[in-house]
């Protein structure tokens, strides 16, 4: 079975994307709404889908920090939310992923805008969406992440 699965990966194997964010303040009525959009090569591709009834944004930098399957991903996956309803309310509607550590590789795969069925989330393979990340470069965009968590709420 593990020889399937490296043999499974090393076909399928993507090139690296790049991970970066940016922080963004907004305005609604009384309440402010923080945000991180996730950058895929400098740009933001998973956030902005939208369809005719819900329209996502970032999660706040404490709910990406406070997520340890995002930020330390293991060789087990794990649904991880990436995105929020633009509500500001994270159980409202969701963008989640299937998130794990694959050899030198992080692995963001099973994108959905809800919650994945739990047979989502078994032994990995990467799915036709996989959007794979050099494991040092996306440690340090988690570390930056966290950082700024800890200044604007510590």
């Amino acid at each position: 079975m593990a020889a399937e699965a490296s043999l499974l990966h090393s076909t399928q194997m993507h090139r690296t994307t790049t991970l970066s964010f940016e922080y963004r303040e907004s305005h609604d009525g009384d309440k402010w709404l923080s945000q991180v959009a996730l950058l895929l090569d400098g740009v933001e591709r998973i956030g902005t889908f939208d369809n005719t009834s819900t329209k996502y944004m970032g999660m706040s930098p404490r709910a990406l920090a406070d997520q340890p399957a995002l930020m330390e991903p293991s060789e087990s996956p794990h649904e991880v939310i990436l995105y929020r309803c633009d509500c500001g309310e994270t159980g409202c509607a969701a963008t989640v992923a299937r998130c794990y550590l694959y050899e030198d590789q992080v692995v963001w795969d099973r994108i959905n805008w809800g919650n994945p069925r739990p047979s989502d989330l078994k032994a990995p393979t990467f799915h036709d969406d996989a959007i794979i990340f050099d494991a040092e470069q996306y440690h340090d965009a988690m570390g930056r992440i966290r950082s700024l968590a800890d200044r604007l709420q510590p």
